[in-house]
C-alpha cells in the first residue's frame, strides 16, 4: 500500500518536472548534461518502480523506500518553487506600464494629479 502511495508521488514529481523542462526549453542549450542526468535518473525510478509493487519487500529496502519519498517531496517542493517563481516572471513581464511620473496607469482613465 505504501508503495503505491511513493509511486503516484514519484510520478506526480516526474511529471512536474517534465512540465518544468518543457517551460524552459532554453535550459536544455545551458544546461545539456543536467537535463541528460535528469532524465536518466526519472527512467531508473522507473524501472524501480515497476519492480516495486511487489507485497514483500526487506526492512531495508521499506527504509529506503521511505528515504525516497521523503527526497521526492523536498524535489517537489523546489519544483513547485520553481514553477512558482516561474509565473512570477512572467507576472511581472506583463505588468502595467507606467507613465512618466511614476504612477501606473490602470485604464481608468484617471492620472496622478500634477
Amino acid at each position: 500500500m505504501a508503495d503505491a502511495a511513493v509511486s503516484a508521488t514519484i510520478q506526480v514529481a516526474l511529471q512536474a518536472v517534465v512540465s518544468l523542462a518543457a517551460d524552459h526549453v532554453n535550459l536544455a542549450r545551458e544546461f545539456p548534461e543536467e537535463l541528460e542526468r535528469l532524465d536518466k535518473s526519472a527512467a531508473m525510478i522507473r524501472g524501480f518502480l515497476a519492480g516495486a509493487d511487489e507485497d514483500k519487500h526487506s526492512s531495508e529496502v521499506k527504509i529506503w523506500l521511505k528515504q525516497l519519498e521523503e527526497e521526492v517531496f523536498k524535489a517537489d517542493n523546489v519544483l513547485d518553487e520553481l514553477n512558482y517563481e516561474n509565473l512570477r516572471r512572467k507576472g511581472d513581464q506583463h505588468e502595467p506600464s507606467k507613465d512618466p511620473s511614476g504612477c501606473r496607469r490602470f485604464g481608468t482613465g484617471l492620472q496622478a494629479p500634477s
